[in-house]
């Protein structure tokens, strides 16, 4: 088949790293092949989108090496920039008056400046975040006819864009570290040891892969003792800390040198009692298996290192590519007591009832890839599973109405057997309720959690990302066409169990132990008549709430909701707050719910499973 791009090429300079939201001057030279590029011809450059990332193009001018060849520029989508998944920056440069032939070369500068005469442009700025890879990708359109108006002429509306086989591509970076970003494990019981990962990150919250240091490290609040220094090569997760009175501490780091410092997650030994710990984990993210970035192998040593989780799963669509991979990473990585992985994957193969993801207790389980979740549900029979569905009460950006994307979650089709959790909240925002709730950022579908709720479904909450850059628990993914600068968004999943395996965590997601925070390591537990949140039970008689929350930032009110209503609310004040309430009973033979949520100053939230009361 004929190469009609042949002798076509594109160089860009400057072609060095570029660092992660800097702003610059760039110029894509093409050369024109063998065909040349006829009058109303010309090219079209499409600055990077891979993992969604967007670049401003700032002022746009371009020039010609032929002598009597005008130029137009056309730009789509460009100012302001858009975060819908189909609406990236577009660059397309006319060629006008006479054509250009071969060696002539067309010159695009992105963020030209300009000058004090001229008067001054904006710069081009890159990508806020640190892709994989950054391509600018080239095509050119020889004849002039890609924007024909007869779809009969001369080939059903003319001829597409021809991509070249090279296009340019820069390198991004992460800026100097700007901060030291502390996990620690959250509720260690009084005098167990329990581990603090520290990993460096750019004023942007990008990973500094290049950062070396020593830390030093110091206890804050109760009675912490570990370490007081480490070597950092980036993360490090550091062992041997121990907290031997209950209480809320702290662990803090600083590199001296190096000029920056961070603090950690609220430590509180012993808040769930002897028996029981938090752990957290993210267990919905995307690799290079289906539509994602970077290996399940990287997802894992990013959860487990980087991140400091306790747990993770990748959840690739309809298994990936290859289901075996998926499996051999959830074995591999699987390290009980330390870090735990779960094998799952995303069913959305039709997509007209929503999206859910499955997640096995067991090694070497199949995918299935059905189109209806009844027959899903039939395959999983007598498996260990449980199936989550996420973002319930959404669709996708396009196409809803023609049945070509995905719709929100169909309660219709709900399975109470395997269906024990709902992801409350990811990188999509809330789905707790419509509208205007604290957290909900996207219109109301008609399936938020409190619609599933007032069907007498029987969900315990997890949150999660839906992170599709292979970075599990990160928020800095606009996958939901969200800018995550502005709105605090993304999910953790929080299982309260007695221990690190996947067996305890499995069987606390069962009993619906768990609560859902929209990415910070926040705490809060509630429970009625003493009973764990997740729990169903009877009464006779009024029940008595205790409500507990403690912020990574100073809370600004709890609430207490009872069959979608809140109930009772509380203001805070600091990171700590504990309450209880009385409620009556309510009428024989009829079911109450009550659920816990605790709000940051910063709009960070954490969601505390229902407990349900039967009156007798």
């Amino acid at each position: 088949m004929e190469d009609f791009t042949e002798g076509f090429s594109a160089t860009i300079s400057p072609d060095g790293p570029v660092v992660a939201g800097s702003r610059g001057t760039w110029t894509i030279a093409v050369t024109v092949g063998r065909l040349g590029l006829a009058v109303g011809g010309g090219i079209r450059v499409t600055p990077p989108t891979s993992e969604r990332q967007r670049w401003d193009v700032g002022h746009v001018t371009a020039a010609a090496s032929r002598s009597g060849t005008n130029l137009r520029i056309e730009t789509e989508n460009v100012h302001p920039l858009s975060l819908h998944h189909s609406q990236y920056p577009v660059v397309r440069v006319v060629v006008e008056r006479k054509p250009l032939v071969e060696g002539d070369v067309l010159e695009v500068t992105l963020g030209d400046a300009g000058g004090y005469v001229a008067g001054f442009f904006k710069q081009a700025q890159a990508t806020d975040l640190v892709p994989l890879q950054a391509c600018f990708e080239v095509a050119v359109d020889i004849e002039g006819n890609t924007k024909y108006s007869n779809p009969n002429y001369p080939m059903k509306g003319g001829t597409s864009y021809l991509t070249l086989e090279h296009s340019p591509e820069l390198r991004v970076i992460a800026g100097e570290a700007a901060r030291l970003v502390v996990a620690a494990r959250s509720t260690p019981r009084p005098g167990e040891e329990f581990p603090v990962t520290v990993r460096a990150v750019d004023a942007l919250d990008n990973p500094c892969e290049h950062y070396r240091g020593e830390v030093e490290l110091r206890a804050e609040g109760v009675n912490i003792e570990g370490p007081t220094k480490a070597e950092l090569a980036y993360c490090a997760r550091i062992e041997g800390f121990r907290a031997e009175t209950e209480g809320i501490g702290y662990v803090g780091v600083c590199d001296w040198a190096g000029g920056i410092a961070g603090r950690g997650n609220p430590v509180c030994p012993g808040f769930y009692g002897d028996e029981m710990q938090v752990f957290f984990g993210e267990i919905h993210c995307h690799t290079e298996q289906s539509d994602g970035a970077r290996t399940p192998d990287e997802a894992y040593e990013f959860a487990r290192d980087a991140m400091g989780l306790d747990f993770s799963a990748v959840s690739d669509h309809e298994g990936g590519r290859d289901w075996g991979v998926a499996v051999e990473a959830a074995k591999k990585y699987n390290d009980p007591g330390r870090f735990v992985t779960f094998l799952g994957f995303e069913h959305s193969s039709s997509g007209y009832y929503g999206h859910r993801n499955v997640y096995y207790l067991h090694d070497d389980e199949p995918c299935f890839r059905p189109d209806h979740p009844d027959e899903l549900f039939r395959l999983l029979d007598g498996r260990e599973a449980i199936v989550i569905p996420h973002h319930p009460n959404t669709h996708s950006e396009g196409g809803t109405l023609t049945g070509k994307r995905w719709r929100w979650y169909d309660l219709d089709t709900h399975n109470p057997h395997y269906e024990r959790l709902v992801e409350i909240c990811q990188l999509r925002g809330s789905a707790e309720a419509p509208p205007p709730e604290p957290g909900v950022i996207l219109p109301d579908c008609g399936s938020s959690v409190r619609a599933a709720l007032a069907r007498g479904y029987r969900f315990g909450f997890i949150g999660g990302t839906d992170n599709h850059r292979g970075q599990p628990a990160s928020y800095l993914d606009s996958m939901g066409g969200i800018d995550y600068r502005v709105h605090p968004v993304g999910g953790l999943a929080a299982i309260i169990a007695p221990e690190l395996t996947r067996e305890t965590l499995f069987q606390a997601m069962r009993e619906r132990r768990t609560f859902a925070t929209s990415g910070q390591r926040m705490l809060i537990d509630m429970r009625v008549n003493g009973a764990w949140m997740g729990a169903e039970f009877a009464a006779e008689r009024e029940v008595t709430i205790s409500v507990r929350a403690v912020g990574v930032r100073p809370l600004t009110r709890v609430d207490l909701i009872k069959n979608g209503s809140v109930l009772h609310t509380w203001t805070c004040e600091g990171i700590y707050h504990e309450a209880e309430v009385s409620d009556p009973a309510g009428q024989s033979g009829s079911t109450d719910y009550y659920y816990a949520r605790a709000l940051q100053e910063d709009g960070h939230l954490a969601w505390a499973s229902p407990c349900w009361v039967t009156w007798d």
